[in-house]
């Protein structure tokens, strides 16, 4: 099942559950409301979070046109190993290796993508960091990779380096942009679901709420 938190005659902010592939979402919701949907923009297998569908061809590329701009605000939670700088900004040159679906910092070169991303950390307890992100680009296994370099692995993220077992701790958790038609403003939210290692940091969680 696919959870739709928004719909209206133009697009739909859908809930991504964890393991579904953001390809095979268009299919999966034909299969599920009998509509056809344009995928816009991606999040890798292992992350659950909010995303935008468009109706039609012509709100799919408005959308497309905001991507990477402030214009479009993606933010996620997510938990990583060690203890991390209060704040900070990562800036990174980024190639994916789409053989071995892995990407890695790199220096500038051909082929490689400018990567940036600020965060926040929110708490720390037991060794694993709960952190707060404002992607300012969307490069693929970004936030993983980046963090990855520094020597934060995100939780149950093996191919990065973790050394915890179960899902990757990533959570698209908010998203804010003015409808390209209505010029309304739209912000929604979740939380990710308190199991595994997020249910050590369920009352942080409960409190950084919805506007911080």
């Amino acid at each position: 099942m696919i959870p739709v938190i928004y719909e209206d005659k133009n697009l739909i902010i859908i809930d991504k559950p964890y393991g579904i592939s953001s390809q095979s979402l268009p299919e999966l919701y034909k299969d599920e409301y009998g509509k056809d949907v344009f995928l816009v923009h991606r999040l890798d297998q292992v992350t659950r979070g909010l995303m935008v569908l468009a109706k039609n061809s012509r709100m799919a590329g408005l959308i497309s046109e905001k991507l990477g701009t402030a214009k479009f605000k993606k933010e996620y939670l997510c938990l990583m190993q060690g203890e991390i700088d209060n704040e900070g900004v990562l800036e990174d040159y980024l190639y994916h290796d789409r053989k071995k679906n892995k990407t890695y910092v790199v220096k500038k070169r051909p082929g490689a993508k400018l990567a940036r991303l600020g965060y926040k950390l929110i708490s720390f307890k037991e060794n694993i960091s709960l952190v707060h992100i404002v992607l300012e680009t969307g490069r693929t296994h970004q936030i993983r990779a980046q963090f990855s370099n520094i020597g934060h692995p995100l939780v149950g993220d093996g191919k990065y380096g973790s050394r915890i077992n179960g899902d990757v701790a990533l959570c698209s958790f908010r998203l804010s942009f003015i409808h390209p038609l209505t010029k309304e403003k739209l912000c929604f939210s979740i939380l990710p679901e308190m199991k595994q290692k997020w249910k050590l940091f369920e009352k942080e969680l409960a409190f950084f709420g919805i506007e911080s």
